[in-house]
């Protein structure tokens, strides 16, 4: 998480946090303490700070994560490439009833496929495939961050649990034994545990960057506001537009997956007309 002495910052991978951080360092100064995608730290001090999250469009975070594991990069692409056997063993005791099963799914991983898939980020059909079985609830334990072993990977997505994890004031509830087992449980949950009360999407990032860093009390004056309209993005995957990736399947296949995210912030499908480079 990324602190300065007004606000601190949930950084959502994907979601431009690496363009926003290095802005407010820029403008307002701040330090990363713990991880750089990390929760809010156990018994970590607000002292009057607002909290702050950033969030993006479902059908182009899928289409920008994959386009990052395309250079080989990126914690799901590190994660369906290879086995990592130890995760699976260190949740032995905290998923009796389940820990089994992630084994095994760790030896069958088709990790020859999922190396295919990333071949090439401007190939629309090998990004269909990766989203079907990115999305695909038999093929969760593959993507690590113990996706596989909570209930919401049985109805969402990962863009789904990693908000609700890194947002939410505890995590326990999304997994078994209690689980989160419907959308309903979950934007029940959010509602009650989301830290967040402010948020900057990645669509409209330099206006809600200036109106979150004014809110939490940051002075933004005019020549600060032209310095985030005007800076260079910071992009590590490079793309075609987000709508040239997608068919009525996999269009379909991201509303209902990702319903959560959708619903709380009126996402519509993509419409692109024009190649743009991402915010990351």
């Amino acid at each position: 998480m990324f602190v300065t002495d007004k606000l601190v910052y949930l950084q959502l991978q994907k979601t431009g946090c690496t363009h926003i951080v290095r802005m407010m360092t820029e403008l307002v100064g701040g330090e990363l303490v713990g991880r750089k995608h990390g929760r809010l730290e156990k018994g970590f001090a607000l002292e009057g700070r607002k909290i702050v999250g950033s969030v993006r469009d479902p059908w182009g975070w899928y289409v920008s994560l994959w386009a990052f594991g395309c250079i080989q990069s990126g914690t799901v692409f590190a994660s369906t490439t290879s086995r990592n056997f130890r995760k699976h063993l260190i949740n032995r005791k905290k998923y009796l009833s389940r820990w089994l099963g992630g084994l095994w799914q760790e030896l069958v991983k088709p990790t020859a496929q999922w190396k295919r898939l990333y071949a090439d980020s401007n190939d629309p059909a090998l990004f269909r495939e990766w989203l079907k079985m990115t999305l695909d609830p038999r093929r969760a334990h593959d993507l690590g961050e113990n996706y596989g072993y909570s209930t919401v990977s049985h109805y969402a997505g990962l863009l789904t649990y990693r908000y609700a994890r890194l947002y939410a004031s505890e995590t326990e509830s999304l997994f078994p034994p209690a689980g989160l087992r419907t959308l309903e449980a979950l934007q029940a949950f959010d509602k009650r545990h989301n830290v967040a009360s402010l948020m900057i999407r990645n669509e409209t990032l330099e206006d809600d960057l200036i109106s979150v860093l004014k809110a939490a009390g940051h002075k933004v004056d005019k020549s600060a506001e032209n310095k985030i309209r005007k800076a260079q993005k910071t992009n590590t995957s490079k793309h075609k537009p987000t709508s040239e990736y997608y068919d009525a399947e996999t269009l379909e296949l991201v509303a209902q997956k990702e319903a959560f995210i959708i619903g709380k912030y009126g996402y519509k499908p993509p419409m692109d007309t024009h190649p743009r480079m991402d915010h990351e």
